[in-house]
């Protein structure tokens, strides 16, 4: 930028400067001990620039008769005006922003950090008059920036914008001080205690924590495995969970039109915190909302509490699936009501695949049966079709199966079998 202000502005301040030094206008501090906010606009107080003076955020700071303010939204949109004696009005409103140098082009607060992004705008620099002037005001750049603490009460705002170009040394309106504490000569609140502050309260959005997969069960079912994730709703102003969404996919995009899994689970009323899961199924082919072998994921989770807001989409991490279907368990016996002391034949119908899920030979197979029986006639433990004698009656006596296969996946299934009685001997006898 080739001009600064007009001249006279310059002149005024150094004869300011000259006279109050430090002081910053002690004349403005009554004034600043007595504002209270505007009916339609939260924000209000004083900030200071060396090179343009003090900047009014609310009509009851001062700026005459005209009712004007700064706002901030529930969504933490700044709007509204802002007026300096010496440069006039200082717009926040996003209509007035447009053709900002980097954008967008908006004035906002980041609800959660109190962190202020974007831009102000003083709208004499729009004068033909102004001798090329572009009257931004930058609100936050790499090394600086304005926030709000929302711990003071009411909430202050802190440290520095400026109203230059932030690629040189050239400014305008120079450095504008929203605190006492931040002025460029250091902390001057005893001398002149001006701050700009906001009566707004946020609603906090809620948080996800600790998002993790809790455990992998690829035995569920034939070809079927299931993954429970998990996660905790937490909020900090202890508002309860009222729906949560969870996606999947296999491209790390959450934006994804064709996500693999897409869940909401509305109508909650959890408290916070609360432990949320979801379990989701692996099959070996695609089916809709479920996951696929030997494929890599990611996945994230959004909370939203009863006031509406939500935690944006948190991204939790990746993870892959098995290579292929583990085991699938199965076998019978005959016969289906077995006897004590009576020699039971059981058939293994289990089922092993390969990397593309094609049934293959599993490679080893061990059975374990109560110590009230044993394997009969030459098999054993280790065999596939097993011959096992029960010694013992009951209505509930295990018996049970693990097979592994090539790739060294297992599964197990234990059934329990009833073990009857014989029935009593008879002799047949003539009649008399």
């Amino acid at each position: 930028m080739k001009r600064k202000i007009f001249v006279y502005f310059f002149i005024f301040f150094l004869i300011s400067a000259i006279s109050a030094g430090i002081s910053l206008q002690l004349g403005h501090l009554k004034k600043i001990e007595t504002i209270k906010a505007g009916g339609s606009n939260n924000v209000y107080g004083w900030a200071w620039s060396k090179n343009i003076g003090w900047i009014s955020f609310n009509s009851t700071t001062g700026g005459g008769s005209v009712s004007y303010g700064v706002n901030i939204g529930n969504d933490g949109t700044l709007s509204g005006y802002a007026w300096s004696e010496n440069i006039g009005w200082i717009s926040f409103n996003e209509s007035d922003l447009s053709g900002c140098p980097q954008a967008p082009c908006k004035a906002w607060v980041d609800t959660n950090t109190g962190n202020i992004y974007g831009w102000a705008k003083a709208l004499s620099a729009n004068d033909s008059n102004s001798g090329g002037w572009d009257g931004w005001i930058h609100l936050r750049g790499s090394n600086y920036g304005v926030k709000i603490n929302f711990s003071a009460s009411p909430a202050e705002f802190e440290d520095w914008a400026w109203g230059g170009d932030d690629n040189s040394n050239e400014a305008n309106i120079g450095w504008i001080s929203f605190n006492c504490n931040n002025s460029e000569t250091g902390n001057v609140c005893s001398q002149s205690n001006y701050k700009v502050y906001t009566s707004v309260i946020f609603n906090s959005a809620p948080q996800v924590q600790n998002p993790h997969i809790s455990s992998q069960d690829y035995c569920v079912a034939e070809q079927t495995g299931r993954i429970v994730f998990e996660w905790t709703y937490s909020d900090p102003d202890s508002d309860p969970e009222t729906r949560f969404d969870l996606r999947i996919n296999d491209i790390n995009n959450v934006n994804d039109p064709n996500p693999e899994v897409d869940r909401t689970i509305s109508g909650l009323n959890n408290p916070s915190p609360t432990t949320n899961n979801q379990s989701v199924f692996v099959v070996s082919s695609y089916q809709s909302d479920k996951l696929q072998y030997n494929k890599t994921y990611y996945w994230w989770v959004r909370l939203w509490d009863n006031q509406g807001n939500n935690s944006g989409w948190q991204y939790a991490g990746s993870f892959t699936t098995a290579h292929h279907a583990y085991p699938y368990v199965s076998f019978t016996w005959n016969p289906e009501e077995p006897t004590v002391e009576e020699v039971v034949q059981f058939t293994n119908q289990t089922k092993c695949y390969d990397i593309n899920n094609n049934e293959v030979n599993c490679s080893s197979y061990l059975w374990t049966i109560p110590p009230t029986a044993e394997f009969a006639n030459e098999t054993n433990q280790f065999s596939k079709d097993p011959q096992i004698i029960f010694h013992e009656t009951g209505n509930d006596i295990p018996v049970t199966l693990r097979a592994t296969d090539p790739s060294g996946f297992s599964c197990e299934k234990t059934t329990n079998i009833q073990i009857n009685a014989p029935l009593p001997g008879w002799t047949e006898v003539p009649p008399r």
